[in-house]
């Protein structure tokens, strides 16, 4: 071994060693209600993201960090948070910004999700009666914009409340990345003042997409190994529970990534964690309403595909491998009625 190589091997060695003390440093924060140090890290993930073209977020200021201030969506001892509304009107504000962004879109997209409810009765079996426990529903979506869960909420609220059925808040969870919580939407916190207002919230820390780690940022990886752990024991809470549960939910847990080299948006493949959690919830009763979306301000895509159980890794793959193909063919068929719309033009692919 020449002396250059051993001085890199020695580097690396060295480098593992240091994010491995501060790893562990890292983590033992997560016993305090005060994490400058994770802090420090998911804000770096976070100006990453709101620099991206079209990002809808701002980061939130240094003053919310400090005591008081600090929203629960960035408390990183809690992992799940029950909605938050006191009034109805809260929850209907809420919804008015999915108005407010898709505009003259709304009344195509919300017959598509009824239809798909009514004709599975959804809504109805939620309901737990007699010695029946509700329910329990994941939504399985591809995800290429990071509001798409709070939309695809947003709309099954909107369904929910035509029916005359209020308070679907506490029935509904979106699985939502741990960094979502340092985004403003205005003056919004992205969690405790937009998505607790229709939903529950359980905190995940996925491996890639928005939320993947530079090197500098790999002195998370033990503090996500702990929270991840946290995250599937609430999971099975949810699902345990005798209420009915609606579960949104991208298994990837990555945003879907743009491939200018072969002109494709790709789907990262579900997780093997989460294809776990899938298969056990399944198990237990629950099914899978897989679909795939695909929302602009210009124009938007909603297309469900039928309900299944997953058995097995294959099973959860093969839906994923339908969501691409769907949001294709879709995009293929939106591309006609809406030719000035670029990314229609843009197959989806499963890999």
């Amino acid at each position: 071994m020449n002396s250059e190589s051993l001085r890199a091997k020695l580097h690396n060695q060295h480098t593992a060693l240091s994010n491995l003390a501060a790893a562990g440093s890292i983590a033992l924060e997560l016993s305090k209600e005060a994490t400058p140090k994770i802090d420090e890290q998911f804000l770096s993930i976070a100006e990453r993201v709101a620099r991206q073209e079209g990002s809808l977020f701002s980061v939130i200021g240094s003053e919310a960090l400090k005591g008081s201030m600090r929203p629960d969506g960035i408390k990183h001892n809690l992992t799940y948070l029950k909605p938050n509304p006191i009034s109805e009107k809260e929850v209907t504000d809420t919804i008015g910004l999915e108005d407010m962004m898709l505009g003259n879109q709304i009344p195509q997209l919300q017959e598509k999700f009824k239809d798909y409810l009514d004709k599975h009765e959804v809504l109805d079996k939620l309901q737990s009666k007699n010695d029946d426990e509700g329910n329990k529903f994941i939504i399985a979506s591809n995800h290429l914009q990071i509001p798409d869960q709070g939309f695809t909420l947003g709309f099954f609220h909107k369904v929910a409340r035509e029916q005359g059925i209020d308070r679907l808040e506490n029935y509904s969870t979106a699985v939502i990345g741990r960094v979502v919580g340092y985004f403003q939407f205005g003056e919004l916190n992205a969690i405790d003042d937009v998505l607790r207002k229709v939903g529950g919230v359980l905190k995940t820390f996925p491996s890639g997409g928005s939320e993947g780690l530079s090197p500098e940022e790999e002195k998370l990886m033990i503090y996500r190994g702990i929270c991840n752990h946290h995250t599937k024991q609430a999971f099975k809470d949810l699902i345990d529970s005798r209420d009915g549960q609606l579960i949104f939910m991208a298994p990837s847990g990555e945003q879907d990534k743009y491939d200018s080299e072969k002109d494709v948006v790709t789907m990262s493949s579900f997780s093997h964690s989460t294809s776990q959690l899938m298969i056990d919830a399944c198990n237990d009763g629950a099914v899978v309403l897989p679909v795939f979306v695909d929302y602009g301000a210009d124009a938007s895509i909603a297309e469900f595909i039928e309900p299944r159980v997953v058995n097995s890794i294959d099973d959860c793959n093969e839906v994923g491998r339908e969501i691409a193909r769907t949001g294709t063919i879709q995009r293929g068929i939106a591309s006609v009625n809406h030719p000035d719309v670029k990314r229609f033009k843009t197959p989806i692919e499963y890999s």
